[in-house]
């Protein structure tokens, strides 16, 4: 609590010239971790990210706070959540912004962004070669698409010039095991941490709702509602919606998944999609990987919307390339989709992406959304601290410093509740316990109260 009357004490004799505005979680974590600054010394960083106001809040921190050279950072975001006044000030502030294309049509998101990434990487290879300081290089993923896809090329390059690698993920796709096969490098796993678990779903669903009600044809109260994927964000569409259509349908792989009173349990895909009038794809997979798709257009009748509450266009590839919906600009990108047959109208809402980007640089709130923004860059530390060991490190999948989770989420809720210590902050081993990945502890991070606790 002190930090954050630090903070408020001398916001008004901070930098004037920020360009995005000033979280105040990621002030208070500077102030705690500050001393650490000299850790990012001949770093380069590379990330793909959503183009958000927060996201720029965040690098602003690291090259105002933490003495980062912006010019060592290198951000592509993603042609749904792009947004031009964040682009602009992030020019402005001398990060190498990667322009992406334009997809030609709705339905080709994976192939233009693998083609972006490719070019990014090529950027990275000539950073490389001309800069012979760099020492690390961090990678700050959304979506395993980055961490994947690095050329190899690149990765002989690093480890002909001996550059410790880190990557860092904050989404479930992201740690799937394709990416962690297809990575060499061992990956922060902030997706899997308990507090984002915890809390995120929440603040994100709530972002998703906002939009979905903006929809005329959900103000329909009959309707049947299906929901796919039985994750944080899909669990917590079931119960959104629950509160306003008594008819909802839910579909995991995942049977044990399936246990859910109150709405119905289908035990195939297909069954839900002939049953239900909207469709909420709260899963990374094209829903039609397992399924016909030509033999499923063949038995449908009626209406249908689809809304995308995942990432990409991944769960309607299929269905978006049947028909070629073209796009010009950013205008088009999010322009409903319409398929049409004698027996079915289907409307792929939004483009097929999620539904709640609208290039305007807004998502979820930021004064909520600062919890992953400090996340991230408490991840950035903590990839940079295991870096310099002299050990290297065998391990996949690390876990988030539960340390860092704690005070970090600490200082989140009490700013939220404004309690000096409200009763619902999770214990030290909570984090520990319920967060995936390795645990590997840094002992120059914890106080000597906390090591014998963090050890157990």
């Amino acid at each position: 609590m002190k930090l954050f009357q630090h903070f408020l004490k001398h916001k008004h004799t901070c930098n004037p010239k920020k360009a995005f505005m000033e979280l105040p979680l990621l002030t208070q974590f500077y102030l705690k971790y500050n001393h650490f600054a000299p850790q990012f010394k001949n770093t380069l960083f590379v990330g793909v990210q959503h183009g958000l106001l927060t996201t720029g809040s965040l690098f602003e921190s690291l090259t105002r706070d933490f003495n980062i050279p912006p010019n060592n950072i290198y951000l592509l975001d993603k042609v749904y959540s792009h947004s031009p006044i964040v682009k602009n000030k992030l020019i402005q502030l001398g990060f190498n912004y990667h322009q992406h294309q334009l997809p030609p049509q709705h339905g080709m998101y994976k192939e233009t962004n693998r083609l972006d990434i490719k070019s990014l990487w090529e950027k990275i290879f000539i950073h490389l070669e001309c800069n012979q300081e760099i020492e690390q290089l961090s990678i700050i993923d959304d979506g395993g698409e980055l961490l994947k896809h690095m050329p190899s090329a690149t990765q002989k390059l690093l480890t002909q010039r001996k550059i410790s690698v880190m990557g860092i993920e904050q989404t479930s796709a992201g740690m799937r095991q394709s990416v962690l096969e297809s990575c060499p490098y061992p990956i922060i796993n902030v997706a899997e941490s308990a507090g984002k678990k915890k809390y995120e779903a929440t603040l994100i669903i709530n972002a998703l709702f906002n939009a979905i009600m903006k929809q005329d044809f959900l103000q329909n109260p009959g309707l049947r509602c299906g929901v796919i994927g039985r994750g944080t964000i899909g669990d917590a569409m079931v119960k959104k919606l629950f509160t306003i259509h008594k008819h909802v349908e839910v579909f995991d792989p995942d049977q044990e998944k399936m246990k859910y009173n109150g709405v119905i349990n289908c035990t195939s895909l297909e069954t839900l999609l002939h049953s239900c009038d909207v469709i909420f794809a709260c899963t990374y997979h094209d829903l039609f990987s397992t399924i016909d798709i030509n033999k499923f257009l063949a038995t449908t009748l009626g209406h249908k919307y689809w809304v995308n509450c995942s990432s990409g266009d991944y769960p309607f590839h299929q269905l978006l390339r049947l028909k070629n919906s073209f796009i010009a600009s950013y205008q088009d990108v999010f322009n409903t989709v319409t398929l049409r047959d004698k027996d079915y109208l289907f409307h792929i809402i939004h483009g097929g992406f999620p539904i709640n980007f609208d290039h305007s640089g807004r998502s979820v709130a930021h004064e909520d959304i600062a919890l992953t923004r400090a996340y991230l860059l408490a991840a950035i530390l903590q990839g940079s601290m295991l870096m310099k060991r002299k050990t290297s490190i065998k391990e996949k999948n690390i876990m988030l410093d539960p340390v860092l989770q704690q005070q970090i989420t600490s200082l989140w809720l009490k700013e939220r509740s404004k309690i000096a210590e409200p009763d619902d902050i999770p214990s030290l081993l909570f984090y520990k316990k319920y967060s995936g990945g390795h645990y590997i502890p840094i002992p120059s991070l914890y106080s000597p109260q906390v090591f014998p606790v963090i050890s157990l």
